[in-house]
């Protein structure tokens, strides 16, 4: 498949599979520059370069102009089909993926709001109507088809690593690019629309969004972990074979049930509005250092299996109503929250031989207890 481009008066025709032409003789072969110019060489010596632009269509297909003409489509041959991938945000265009040769493309990326990766080269702007590809290896991959012939898909693949934006569960991507002059290592952002949330029947975080009627999801795999002050910390898996690198979020929560029945929910403020994220598992006694303590079971699903884990709360039992009811009381950031547990938890008559058993008791004293999440002692 061969186009042609103009220096001055000369027309030459070049072949996409990297050899240049003229007046129907093979005269050399092309490259594209660093600032994505294309430059000829002959094999009888010297260079011709030629200032052209390159952009992706509506149809998600690329196309080379120059002069502000188009000059060719790399999709118009049935039969010739191309291959898009990235390498540290170069964007590497091979035009028959059946022959070795293939370009590199050098522009600046962007992530709409409305979920569109887009590429500007020069002074135009290309738009990939796509989306993020599902994963469980944390992956920021796009996939984009040609919307002439859905059959032909590409996904780009960004390595990089996910982080938290500061006080907020918002995520953004820091993606690689390739080095500069001097070997110093680059970055760019992509600033991802709110998304990531906790699903509880894995334990796990998710970044998932809707576009155009259907739900895309990322789970990024990782280690969670509650504090006894109901602080998150999440620990992202390394995914070598994804490129992606761990990191840590952490959100400082605040308990939230009504209740000690079933699922743990914590909330924090986010974007000036209260989010509540659930954490999968039932409420169980713990053994402090010297108390007893309300605590919460749950496990996650990783890539090695279960991992169960337990954490206590901060906070204390106490008996009331001639020790027909039982508080629990959580005092976090100068603010107390009291919650009616007497549901859960049996006394006895008096105190218990075993000091952790007993709790204060506003009638008794001390009064000790016998059982407690269904649990006796």
């Amino acid at each position: 498949m061969a186009f042609q481009l103009k220096s001055s008066t000369n027309t030459f025709d070049l072949d996409i599979d990297g050899t240049a032409g003229s007046a129907g003789a093979k005269i050399g072969k092309w490259v594209v520059n660093a600032d994505n110019s294309i430059k000829m060489t002959k094999d009888a010596g010297g260079d011709t370069v030629f200032n052209v632009e390159w952009a992706f269509n509506k149809q998600n297909q690329l196309e080379l102009f120059q002069d502000g003409a188009r000059v060719l489509n790399f999709h118009d041959v049935a039969t010739v089909r191309p291959i898009f991938t990235a390498d540290k945000a170069v964007l590497v265009v091979k035009p028959d993926r059946n022959k070795p040769f293939a370009v590199r493309l050098r522009g600046d990326w962007s992530f709409t709001s409305d979920f569109l990766l887009q590429l500007k080269v020069g002074a135009r702007t290309s738009t990939f109507d796509g989306f993020l590809n599902d994963s469980d290896k944390s992956a920021f991959v796009y996939h984009f088809n040609n919307r002439a012939k859905v059959t032909q898909s590409f996904d780009l693949v960004f390595t990089g690593q996910w982080v938290q934006k500061p006080g907020d569960l918002d995520l953004k991507f820091v993606y690689d690019k390739e080095a500069d002059a001097t070997g110093t290592a680059k970055t760019g952002v992509f600033d991802l629309p709110k998304g990531l949330t906790l699903e509880p029947s894995v334990n796990q975080f998710f970044y998932k969004y809707t576009k155009a009627s259907q739900t895309h999801s990322i789970q990024l795999a990782g280690r969670l972990v509650i504090g006894s002050d109901f602080r998150l910390t999440y620990l992202l898996d390394d995914q070598v074979s994804a490129g992606v690198r761990t990191t840590t979020f952490e959100i400082a929560a605040d308990f939230h049930n009504d209740d000690t029945d079933g699922d743990l929910e914590l909330s924090f403020v986010r974007s000036g509005q209260t989010t509540v994220l659930t954490v999968g598992g039932n409420f169980r006694h713990v053994f402090g250092a010297t108390e007893l303590q309300i605590g919460f079971n749950y496990s996650q699903k990783r890539s090695g299996g279960v991992t169960e884990s337990v954490v206590g709360f901060n906070g204390q039992l106490k008996a009331t109503n001639n020790n027909n009811t039982v508080l629990w009381s959580i005092q976090k950031a100068g603010k107390t929250l009291t919650l009616d547990v007497s549901a859960h938890v049996a006394l006895g008559t008096k105190a218990s031989l075993d000091a952790h058993l007993n709790v204060a008791s506003d009638s008794t004293g001390l009064v000790g207890v016998t059982a407690m999440f269904g649990v006796h002692f």
